[in-house]
Formats: structure tokens, C-alpha cells, sequence
């Protein structure tokens, strides 16, 4: 059984528990307060550089792979384009 599965079970029971009033209001918060104080726990105990290798091994096998090697610099300069210039006939904002 997965993790988030564990965790579903572990609230539904104490969720019933605090309904059939077996456990009190700040039982039931001390209860869920440990649980994540715990799983925050085991968390630190993960090195960081085993999950970030392992998000990189997942992330470049589901990126598409090219046919051919895209070239590190373009061959062809872009090309400038001439400036625009306005025809005179056009209405003018300001009185003359």
C-alpha cells in the first residue's frame, strides 16, 4: 500500500474515533500534529541529491528526443528590417 493510502486510513480511523467521541478535539490535533511531524522527519532523512538525480533521470526520459542535433549557433544572421515610414496624407492628431 502507498504512502497517501496509509495516510487516508490512518485520518479515517481517527476521524471515526473523534465522531464516536473516543478522542477529544486536541487529541485528535495532537494525533495529526505527530503524524506530520513524523513524515517531516523522514523527509530530512532523504539525501536531496537522491531525489533531485532521480527528478532528472524521470524528466529526460520523457523529453522528446530529437532527430538531429539542433545547431548551437544560427547560420543566417536575422535580417533588419527597414524602418516604416508613415505616408503624408495621413490625418495629423494636432491643429495646424
Amino acid at each position: 500500500m502507498g504512502y497517501m493510502q496509509d495516510a487516508d486510513r490512518w485520518l479515517d480511523a481517527l476521524l471515526v474515533d473523534f465522531s464516536q467521541s473516543k478522542i477529544g478535539f486536541n487529541d485528535m490535533k495532537r494525533a495529526i500534529r505527530e503524524k506530520l511531524l513524523e513524515s517531516y522527519r523522514n523527509g530530512l532523512k532523504v539525501t536531496p541529491q537522491d531525489g533531485t538525480r532521480r527528478s532528472r533521470e524521470i524528466a529526460d526520459a520523457r523529453r522528446p528526443r530529437l532527430s538531429a542535433p539542433v545547431p548551437a549557433t544560427c547560420a543566417d544572421p536575422p535580417k533588419i528590417m527597414p524602418r516604416t515610414t508613415f505616408p503624408a496624407e495621413l490625418p495629423s492628431d494636432r491643429p495646424v
